[in-house]
């Protein structure tokens, strides 16, 4: 497969419909062990934002996944998405490209999904919370003590935290 090179992108908004569907022909390539039931992009390359390193892609697979479990073989299956998948997809596209593995349920239900994100329904093409070309004006942050997930505005975070 050719290299496709995303490094110039900050945004999905960016890439063409050519670029969304080879990245998804490429994720079903990659992932080939698994039944992959849904994609998602997530994270600040779907917040429009202007500047971003990497891409955040969920791949819900039919097998069982727990996102807490230390057994050795939940712990196989991260390091394969982590490291193996999400570097061979990254060298594709010349741009770093985080995938992690999820049950859909459990990613659904996740407490990030409480603040209603943005996302990106990489397999049906649909955006998620989010009006193409809009920017997500908040940081989503983890309570670490509770696991809650809180919105800060954008704005608030330049003059009252370091949230960059």
């Amino acid at each position: 497969m050719h290299i496709i090179n995303l490094d110039k992108y900050n945004q999905l908004e960016q890439l063409s419909n050519t670029q969304l569907s080879l990245l998804k022909d490429s994720i079903y390539d990659v992932v080939q062990d698994y039944t992959i039931e849904n994609i998602f992009m997530i994270g600040s390359f779907v917040f429009g934002l202007d500047k971003v390193n990497d891409i955040d892609i969920i791949v819900c697979i039919k097998e069982y996944v727990d996102q807490d479990s230390l057994e050795p073989d939940n712990v196989k299956l991260y390091r394969q998405f982590d490291n193996e998948y999400s570097d061979i997809l990254s060298e594709r596209f010349n741009k770093k490209i985080h995938i992690r593995p999820y049950n859909i349920i459990d990613f659904m239900t996740d407490e990030a999904k409480r603040v209603n994100p943005p996302m990106y329904d990489l397999t049906n093409s649909i955006w998620i919370n989010k009006t193409p070309g809009d920017m997500f004006p908040f940081h989503m942050v983890t309570i670490v003590e509770t696991g809650e997930v809180v919105l800060i505005p954008r704005d608030d975070c330049k003059t009252n935290c370091t949230c960059d």
